[in-house]
């Protein structure tokens, strides 16, 4: 969830039917044709989690990859806390509220260096091809 974001709460089933955007500003969301309207996946057309040699982070439908109901409202109940600043007194919260942190902290590092060397990339090709 913290990973990958653009995934996170999208439906599998859907993903089966539809194309999603997998780069660039409308990550994550359904592509939609001309019409506006969803585009639905050709036969031999394969969402990620089904393509050879290719995965979702989410695994598949049949085996997800997600935080387990208890964990999900632990990170609810951080987001919670965090967003307006009322922690309960509790040693453990603190603590699990510290990893949670250094989790999403680590993320956006990763989020930032990956999008650095895109820009890096593109402007080498754009040296390189004169474009």
């Amino acid at each position: 969830m913290l990973v990958h974001p653009e995934v996170a709460f999208r439906d599998c089933q859907h993903c089966l039917e539809f194309f999603y955007e997998e780069d660039g500003p409308n990550i994550g969301k359904v592509k939609c044709g001309r019409d506006k309207q969803p585009l639905k996946r050709p036969m031999g057309c394969p969402a990620p989690c089904r393509r050879e040699g290719g995965s979702c982070p989410k695994g598949t439908p049949e085996k997800p990859v997600e935080l387990s109901v208890r964990q999900a409202k632990a990170y609810e109940h951080f987001r919670r806390c965090r967003i307006t600043g009322q922690w309960p007194d509790d040693e453990l919260v603190m603590q699990r509220a510290v990893a949670l942190s250094e989790l999403e902290e680590g993320n956006s590092r990763r989020q930032q260096s990956d999008a650095i060397a895109g820009a890096v990339q593109l402007a080498m090709v754009t040296a390189l091809t004169g474009n």
